[in-house]
């Protein structure tokens, strides 16, 4: 049986009460038996066309798991490229891959994202949005197991129930896009046919195909994952400390859409240490949250514009403004999910006081109601307390699909303060039509943020404005040998005061060649005329006078295809800069030297020359990971700036015994350069997890 790419009905996959062995081996009865998807067509490089290699997916399934075999034909398995064994490395996508999304609620718009590539890697993410919303620290739990041979290579995958969420039915519809890709022919490989007038590709789960699955439940309903922490820190300003600490994760799923989740002490050493960021404006610089706790079904909390003004960012819980120092969580609960038609957000954050802060409290509601498959209304409330003061902000928004990819976004927020009454200064609203896709792209925004609008667990990057922006891009694909397509694009942000001043006009035109061969180039121009209200340092105490500056500048970014063994990219601008001039020159470099071994390298360089005052700005960033299998690596990153001055480094080492039990050792070595004769902060961490499934 062959099911074709395209159908408007729901296919039921084969039910089965003799599961397979997850071993990558397709030779288990039920694979004969389930039906064969086969019908894959070609995203890129020519939409719509058949594929160079055949692509054969089944799916069966229990009452507690999905099970998925996944064959990949190759006439040249030598070629296979496959260099990622690490959880979550996603680099997977510079690899021969297989993904695929699962629409579990059937609301065409939010689910999670599995992704394996030749050598077994397990990488997940959720999203929403259908991929403008993405969380890739998102771990769920699952198998699987691969094998290359003479054919091509084969992956075999359960996904138990109890990881997706989905409604409590006797019958119950997903959506699911399946892609593959081969690396050595630049093909991305889609079933059903994802079109380029969809942005995402496998996360456009509007258009995916509906599998019908009966009887299923979400099996374990209690996961209970205790930790145990160990550790030393030698300050340059302490004596050497003792760290124990233990705790534990709960995870009830009190319907099979709706979950629980309760930390207490919770922990982050295993976190990932933030990129260092050279602030060459007088803005606050955007910081991604890290931690699983609060990155787990983050899209339902999510409200306003993502790095730009957010009313709830979790990264204001338990960290000072620049995460230098953190305040511990005694304990975290939120609830999340789906009931009916309305999507739920529930959080509740208690903080212990320290030496530098009062223990605080941090509440969040937020409600979302479908509007047919791909639209919704919502609102939301925060609430920080500690001490005798409170912060609150309230909002409302809507996202509505007006034709089949163009959608109307708006929100309207306000905050309400034991300083700051509601008020037009302390509110917010935005409103913006858009089109996002591969092919003709526009957006049409105005945006209003207030004075005093300054949600305290959000995240604003600039307050007392009116802006008014847009953009449009139009890809032409063409039929050359050489070149895949060429996309300009033009952009526009305009930003005036509340007194109608002028704060900022910046516009460019960029236009973007991305050759056959996967490398692409961007050449650009911009013009900015820009008000600066009053001085602010740039780089250490090098001053910007307040005054209008108008600027001038131009760039080009050069990348190779990331696919190689070896592979390289080049920022290159020069321009004006606050009444003197800015020359960028960037390199950075990606090294696989085999599947075990990766390096990488950043460098940023700008030479900076003002009326008064020239210097340099460097910033130099190292990645180094070695990956025995897919349950033991070790990472590490060195970062040194000429700013602060200081070499940081960390390595972090993890062996997986299985999905939540693990063994984490972390070192962190932090170095003064100006002050060569203070020793280091060092720290080490040993964290130990177990996952009980009850």
């Amino acid at each position: 049986m062959v099911i074709p790419a395209y159908r408007l009905e729901a296919v039921e996959p084969l039910k089965t009460a003799a599961p397979p062995v997850i071993d990558g081996v397709l030779n288990d009865e039920v694979w004969k038996e389930a039906p064969v998807i086969s019908e894959f067509y070609q995203r890129l490089p020519k939409e719509g066309a058949p594929p160079t290699e055949r692509t054969e997916v089944r799916m069966a399934y229990t009452s507690t798991s999905l099970f998925i075999a996944f064959r990949a034909f190759d006439s040249h398995p030598a070629s296979i490229i496959a260099t990622v064994m690490q959880r979550d490395d996603f680099d997977v996508v510079q690899n021969d891959q297989f993904a695929f999304a699962i629409d579990s609620y059937n609301d065409g718009h939010s689910g999670y994202w599995f992704s394996t590539n030749p050598l077994g890697v397990r990488v997940d993410a959720q999203f929403d949005k259908e991929g403008d919303l993405w969380e890739d620290n998102w771990n769920g739990i699952w198998e699987c197991k691969t094998q290359i041979n003479s054919d091509g290579w084969t992956a075999e995958i359960e996904i138990p129930f109890s990881t997706l969420r989905f409604q409590n039915a006797a019958k119950n519809t997903m959506g699911i896009n399946l892609y593959r890709r081969i690396i050595r022919t630049n093909e991305s490989l889609f079933a059903p046919l994802i079109p380029l007038s969809y942005a995402n590709g496998t996360p456009n789960v509007s258009i995916a195909a509906k599998y019908e699955f009966t009887g299923i439940h979400g099996g374990e309903q209690i996961y209970l994952k205790p930790y145990v922490l160990g550790g030393m820190t030698d300050s340059n300003t302490l004596s050497e400390d003792t760290q124990k600490n233990a705790g534990a994760d709960l995870r009830y799923q009190i319907l099979t859409s709706l979950t629980a989740n309760v930390s207490v002490r919770t922990d982050f050493a295993e976190t990932d240490v933030d990129e260092r960021q050279i602030n060459l404006t007088r803005f606050d610089l955007f910081f991604p949250e890290k931690r699983d706790f609060f990155l787990e079904s983050a899209a339902n909390f999510q409200f306003g514009i993502p790095g730009q003004t957010e009313v709830f960012f979790s990264r204001r819980i338990g960290l000072s403004e620049d995460a230098s120092e953190a305040a511990p969580i005694l304990i975290g609960s939120k609830l999340t999910g789906k009931v009916a038609n309305t999507d739920i957000g529930i959080l509740d954050v208690q903080t212990q006081d320290t030496a530098t802060s009062f223990a605080e409290n941090f509440a969040v509601i937020r409600l979302k109601q479908d509007i047919g498959q791909r639209s919704y209304f919502g609102g939301i409330f925060t609430n920080r307390a500690g001490g005798d003061l409170f912060h609150r902000s309230y909002g409302a928004d809507l996202n509505l699909y007006v034709y089949r990819d163009i959608f109307l976004n708006a929100f309207a927020s306000a905050v309400d303060s034991t300083q700051i009454r509601t008020s037009y200064g302390s509110s917010a609203f935005s409103i913006s039509l858009a089109r996002e896709s591969e092919r003709t792209s526009f957006l049409i925004a105005y945006r209003d943020i207030g004075k005093d609008f300054d949600p305290a667990i959000g995240f604003v990057e600039k307050a007392d404005i009116r802006r008014s922006e847009g953009y449009l891009f139009v890809p032409f694909y063409l039929t050359s040998k050489t070149l895949l397509s060429i996309t300009p694009k033009y952009e526009l942000q305009y930003d005036e005061d509340h007194l109608g001043n002028l704060s900022s006009n910046f516009q460019q035109a960029s236009i973007k060649f991305l050759f056959q061969s996967n490398d692409q180039v961007i050449g650009y121009v911009n013009r900015k005329e820009e008000f600066v209200p009053e001085p602010f340092a740039v780089f250490r105490s090098e001053m910007i006078p307040a005054g209008m500056y108008t600027s001038n500048r131009a760039g080009i970014s050069i990348a190779t295809k990331n696919g190689r063994w070896l592979s390289a990219g080049l920022e290159a601008s020069g321009g004006d800069f606050y009444g003197g001039s800015r020359t960028e020159i960037s390199p950075s470099v990606l090294w696989k030297l085999n599947s075990h071994i990766t390096l990488s390298s950043d460098y940023l360089n700008d030479w900076i020359r003002l009326p008064e005052s020239k210097f340099r700005i460097q910033l130099i960033r190292a990645r180094a990971r070695y990956s025995l299998n897919t349950h033991f690596s070790i990472s590490s990153i060195a970062q040194y700036d000429n700013d602060s001055q200081k070499i940081g480094v960390n390595v972090r080492a993890g062996y997986l015994f299985r999905e939540g039990t693990e063994l984490f050792i972390a070192y962190n070595d932090i170095r003064d350069e100006s002050l060569p004769f203070i020793p280091p902060d060092r720290s080490i961490a040993v964290k130990f997890t177990y996952l009980f499934r009850l």
